[in-house]
């Protein structure tokens, strides 16, 4: 949207295309791997399906209904992980006599498991940060079980999504290996018949480059997710020098990571008016504060409504005033 600005008082004649700039800038990564997906599939199948249809029949037709089906589970899988609500907390209310009170400490400390946690107060969201919550400076909203912020997904990878964005990267991998599996094999056939093979070799060249860092991904979270680790925890090191409370054990932590229950959402998106949307406000900060008091934490049982067995580990968690 074209804008004009005043400058000193007058009218400033140039034309400024600063909002759109923003939201380009703002989406142009989603939407190119989003298009990359798309333009490198649809290039697979007109050229490698098409192939295998017209010189195998049914058997080509069998490998294209089940590429078809998994092209669209990634699909899915990339439209939900983009769009879901990662665990964002709602901010708790701030009075300006908060500023002065000196005694509130920046950090407090928790026992999980008898292992020292700290709790860092935000200045942004006003409450101490839950155990294995950060505040994402992208989103600008602290995040539950923060792992990374995604900029290929326009997304926080968080609590609530982070199951869903591991079989994607595992789902995207295993897609990308078989597509420049049959597209080699397409192109040994070609070549051996004397059919043209540039468009293939070019196809494959490229999913091949672009699924080089996907694997990679891929590979790094399966080293993490057996030991119950974030990108963020293992970035800033916070486990190397001290046992990691939330680790179960390989076996568990794989079990648990795909089978535990869907976490509730403490934010609303949906409201049509200005009181709704003041209730629903009220509503997330009441639901939250039931949670995690963000001036004075309680201690918590581990059959708590959102910090249960991912956070807390088997016993109950105790909080401790920082020493300063």
């Amino acid at each position: 949207m074209a804008v004009k600005r005043k400058k000193n008082g007058y009218n400033d004649q140039r034309t400024h295309f600063t909002p759109i700039r923003s939201i380009i800038k703002e989406y142009f990564a989603v939407v190119m791997a989003f298009s990359i997906l798309l333009i490198l599939s649809a290039g697979f199948f007109a050229s490698t399906c098409q192939y295998y249809i017209i010189e195998f029949h049914t058997t080509g037709i069998v490998i294209t209904s089940v590429m078809a089906a998994i092209f669209l589970f990634i699909v899915a899988l990339f439209l939900r992980v983009a769009c879901m609500d990662p665990g964002y907390y709602p901010r708790a209310f701030w009075h300006s006599s908060f500023e002065d009170d000196f005694r509130t400490p920046l950090y407090k400390t928790v026992t999980i498991r008898d292992i020292s946690i700290k709790l860092k107060w935000c200045d942004t969201c006003h409450f101490y940060r839950p155990p294995r919550t950060s505040h994402c400076s992208i989103c600008d909203s602290c995040v539950e079980g923060f792992d990374h912020h995604c900029p290929w997904l326009h997304n926080c990878i968080g609590r609530r999504n982070y199951r869903y964005f591991f079989i994607l990267l595992l789902s995207i991998t295993a897609y990308g290996i078989i597509v420049c599996t049959l597209t080699v094999i397409h192109i040994i056939y070609a070549a051996s018949n004397g059919d043209e093979i540039a468009f293939p070799i070019a196809c494959l060249s490229i999913s091949g480059l672009m699924l080089v860092p996907v694997i990679g991904l891929t590979g790094f979270h399966c080293y993490l997710v057996p030991f119950n680790k974030s990108t963020n925890e293992y970035i800033t090191q916070k486990f190397n020098n001290i046992p990691n409370p939330y680790d179960r054990g390989c076996l568990n932590n794989l079990i648990y990571m795909f089978c535990h229950r869907q976490q509730p959402r403490y934010v609303h998106y949906r409201s049509a008016e200005k009181k709704d949307v003041e209730k629903n406000d009220q509503h997330d900060r009441n639901r939250f504060l039931a949670i995690y008091n963000p001036r004075k934490i309680h201690s918590l049982e581990d059959n708590c409504h959102s910090l249960d067995g991912y956070s807390l580990g088997n016993g109950k968690i105790k909080v401790y005033e920082a020493t300063v």
